[in-house]
């Protein structure tokens, strides 16, 4: 430590070189089995120069240069690093889902380590998405967005697994669990369909981002959409250059990447050798299609585009 004090146990003489001072001997002779942080905290002299080490900055940027221009020893620039590191490490409690068990408990350990009470860990499960095969996630595109327009929302929630449904009532809804449980036993017992659980589901993912009114015009435009199989009410247009002619012929593939309704070429391609695309309600299987102004395009499900002139 570095104070000029009779009960100082050491008192540095110049960088990396420390006297034993008197009191530092006679704890010294008694032989402990450590000498931690513990022990010296009986020394007022320890107390005294814990104060005088500088408190990390907001920002922990600033440096005793910074601060009070005192050149800093390597020494002490690990010591204040050792401060920053105990500021950053405290928290009362910590939640992440259970992919980040092993993260949170390390923080844990990290925090006894520096003198800290452990934080408290909650764990939440982790949704599957959409294709009830991997985590829930905006890059795998298997999402459902909390910020998606109502009738997305609701597609999305009808086309997960049917093995995937208590759990999306259990952790996207809130629903409560009595009632979670009796759905799933009606599941395993036959009694509901789960084609009727889905419309439940969706109808609760719905409303509660966008409210109930919405929810249930959501699911009568799914009906009429995906059930009656006819067009929605509103389909969003695909502006296409047909160079003043009523009808071009066009590239599929081109086409349905440069709309959005393929993530890629590729993948477009698949689409149309699959059946997946009709152009005014006949299906399309060849790459290259007639285009007129005005047609519909209708990829898989729930993608819809009306052609219309550049």
């Amino acid at each position: 430590m570095k104070v000029g004090r009779r009960d100082a146990v050491v008192q540095q003489e110049k960088r990396g070189v420390y006297r034993l001072m008197p009191e530092g001997k006679r704890l010294l002779s008694r032989t402990p089995s450590r000498i931690d942080k513990q022990v010296l905290r009986g020394y007022p002299a320890y107390a005294e120069w814990k104060k005088q080490v500088p408190a990390p900055s907001p920002d922990q940027g600033e440096t005793p240069e910074q601060t009070n221009d005192v050149r800093e020893t390597p020494e002490e620039a690990l010591d204040r690093a050792a401060q920053q590191l105990r500021g950053a490490l405290e928290a009362d409690v910590q939640l992440g889902g259970t992919d980040q068990t092993f993260n949170i408990m390390c923080g844990r350990t990290l925090q006894e380590r520096g003198e800290q009470p452990p934080q408290i860990a909650v764990l939440t499960p982790i949704l599957v998405g959409t294709d009830g095969k991997q985590r829930m996630s905006k890059s795998t595109g298997n999402y459902i967005g909390i910020d998606e327009p109502a009738n997305a929302q609701y597609g999305k929630a009808m086309s997960i697994p049917d093995d995937a449904i208590v759990r999306f009532f259990d952790y996207g809804t809130n629903l409560a669990d009595a009632e979670v449980d009796q759905i799933e036993a009606d599941l395993k017992s036959g009694a509901v369909k789960p084609m009727d659980a889905k419309r439940r589901l969706a109808r609760a993912i719905v409303a509660e981002w966008h409210g109930d009114a919405a929810a249930q015009s959501a699911e009568e435009q799914w009906t009429r959409t995906f059930s009656q199989r006819n067009a929605p009410d509103e389909i969003p247009e695909a502006e296409l250059d047909f160079g003043g002619a009523d009808a071009i012929e066009v590239a599929l593939p081109v086409l349905l990447h440069e709309i959005g309704a393929a993530a890629s070429r590729a993948e477009a391609k698949r689409l149309v050798t699959q059946g997946a695309v009709r152009i005014d309600d006949a299906v399309v299987k060849e790459l290259s299609a007639e285009i007129r102004s005005g047609s519909v395009l209708r990829v898989g499900r729930r993608k819809w585009f009306r052609i219309v002139p550049a």
